[in-house]
């Protein structure tokens, strides 16, 4: 498959909370591709702030995509959409895409297929050892942090009302920050809820290096 894409990034800091407003688009034309000709156009934006209250950080998302076109298997292309995306904390400043679940049925994890997806979200996190400072073998350990996620969102097919698709999930998580040479891991355990469904443990894993 060719799919090239690009993506437009704005930033800036208002009175402490500092902004990211980020336009992307997605085209996989017949002209390049045998079995797809579909394209994604998608909008997110985010604020984020210190808080002094136990050294915590708050940040807010809103995104917002949509699919269209077709594929080989399906006259119309479907969206994933995880009722959870957690973040991996000072990684990139990107949302994990690692996510495991260990117990539970599956909810917080498992794919809906649409073709809109939007989501709004809100995460605290702070610190629970904020400078852990111990080596083992290889690896330096340098913080323990909890985070609480809240998200708000779905994916819906199109002629149907959004809100009938839109699911609310939360989960809570201990994430265990540790470096090698210049590589950021982070390895957590959670638990969280789609609601009205039942509770489920997931495990986080990512890792951030630069070149």
């Amino acid at each position: 498959m060719v799919e090239p894409f690009s993506t437009l990034k704005f930033w800036g800091l208002i009175k402490n909370w500092s902004w990211v407003f980020a336009l992307k688009g997605l085209i996989a034309p017949a002209a390049w591709n045998r079995h797809y000709d579909y394209d994604v156009l998608g909008a997110e934006t985010s604020v984020q702030r210190p808080l002094p209250f136990l050294h915590s950080t708050l940040a807010l998302r809103l995104e917002g995509a949509r699919t269209r076109g077709k594929g080989s298997e399906t006259p119309l292309l479907k969206q994933f959409y995880f009722p959870l995306k957690t973040f991996i904390p000072g990684s990139g400043a990107g949302y994990s895409q690692n996510s495991f679940p260990l117990y539970g049925q599956g909810t917080l994890l498992t794919p809906r297929f649409g073709d809109s997806q939007a989501r709004a979200e809100v995460d605290w996190n702070f610190p629970l050892i904020r400078d852990f400072d111990k080596e083992w073998w290889i690896l330096y350990f340098y913080e323990l942090r909890f985070s609480a996620f809240v998200n708000y969102g779905g994916a819906w097919y199109q002629g149907q009302n959004p809100r009938e698709q839109m699911l609310l999930a939360h989960a809570y998580s201990f994430d265990l920050l540790f470096e090698n040479k210049g590589v950021n891991f982070n390895l957590g355990l959670g638990i969280g809820q789609v609601k009205p469904g039942p509770g489920q443990v997931f495990l986080d894993a990512g890792f951030d290096l630069m070149f």
